[in-house]
């Protein structure tokens, strides 16, 4: 990419932020000048800085902030909005995917990815609050929960359970989600894989068990029956950490046939929904990886124990789920390549 495209990619972004009101609470008004400074030391490396989205909670703390845009790689473009009071919907803010409202309760941070706005959004995850969101839009999520990235004080879920949230990134891209990770945490996330036991859900598309028996040592099915109750599900994923490395549930549709949320449906909540295991992994301190398939809202969940080299095993696991995941032509062209080439009509010429 020439200096000259990318700084228009972020003249458009910019713009954008600057009139999406509903999705935004900050943007950055130093934006040009710090991408292209950002690019600038860019240079040697060979990429181009990625713009990023902060959710508006004060969970995460300004120094893990800084701790990204102080990196040459990514520039701060805005705060993004967080549905109220943490709500696993958002009732104020519709999802340009399904047209649904937009799942919780980082809401405005994947509706900026898919605007345009920018390609990163650091969330918070109590209850699937990064999962969730990042299915129901058909983007890579990743909570670091189990990484000990967690916020800065207790919290609870809106049906009682008391949690810490759980600090990650929300992209179109698994690559660039755990390059984020990598950088809040200080370190690489890389180790040997190899003869892991993964337990996948039995209704999970024949081509991931092909793709896992293809290059880990075991496999073995479970069913997430009944597991849209929390408890139910906090006890699965308990039991199969015990004689499984890591476990994948494929989730979904999210909140399109119906809404996982418990205000709004009276505390009953349903598998319609499409939330099943997403909301138990921040509980159970998980590290856990939303991957995307083909289907809208649909999509893996990849989740490992607490502790650094378990985190490692559930993000090889979900980088070769990715590998063979792939979105439509409609979706990357909508979404991905139009909406960061055109300005959609933000510049006005009155004569």
């Amino acid at each position: 990419m020439r200096e000259l495209d990318y700084m228009e990619r972020v003249a458009y972004a910019y713009a954008r932020a600057l009139q999406s009101t509903d999705s935004t609470v900050w943007v950055n008004r130093r934006i040009p000048t710090d991408a292209r400074v950002k690019w600038e030391q860019c240079l040697d490396i060979g990429c181009a800085p990625a713009l990023f989205g902060v959710k508006d909670t004060s969970q995460i703390s300004r120094e893990m902030i800084d701790r990204l845009a102080k990196d040459p790689r990514f520039v701060w473009m805005s705060v993004d909005r967080m549905a109220p009071h943490g709500r696993a919907i958002d009732p104020e803010l519709v999802n340009p995917l399904t047209g649904r409202r937009m799942t919780g309760s980082t809401s405005g941070g994947p509706v900026n990815i898919l605007r345009g706005i920018h390609d990163l959004a650091i969330g918070t995850d109590g209850g699937g609050s990064i999962l969730g969101p990042a299915i129901a839009t058909q983007l890579v999520g990743i909570n670091g929960k189990g990484l000990g990235l967690v916020g800065r004080q207790p919290s609870k879920s809106t049906d009682g359970y008391p949690l810490t949230v759980g600090i990650g990134a929300i992209s179109h891209t698994f690559a660039l989600a755990r390059d984020a990770i990598e950088v809040l945490l200080g370190r690489p996330l890389s180790g040997r894989s190899e003869g892991l036991r993964i337990a996948l859900d039995e209704a999970a598309p024949r081509g991931a068990l092909a793709t896992l028996n293809q290059h880990f040592a075991k496999v073995e099915s479970f069913s997430k029956q009944g597991a849209f109750q929390r408890e139910v599900g906090i006890k699965l994923l308990e039991s199969l950490f015990e004689h499984s490395d890591v476990v994948v549930s494929y989730e979904g549709p999210v909140d399109v046939d119906a809404y996982s949320d418990s205000l709004a449906t009276g505390q009953h909540v349903d598998d319609r929904g499409g939330k099943f295991l997403l909301r138990c992994a921040n509980i159970v301190n998980a590290t856990a990886v939303a991957i995307p398939d083909e289907h809208p809202a649909r999509g893996f969940v990849v989740m490992a124990p607490e502790g650094y080299q378990h985190a490692c095993n559930a993000l090889s696991v979900a980088e070769s789920l990715a590998a063979q995941s792939s979105k439509t032509d409609l979706y990357e062209d909508y979404f991905i390549r139009r909406m960061r080439v055109e300005h959609s009509g933000f510049f006005h010429l009155e004569v």
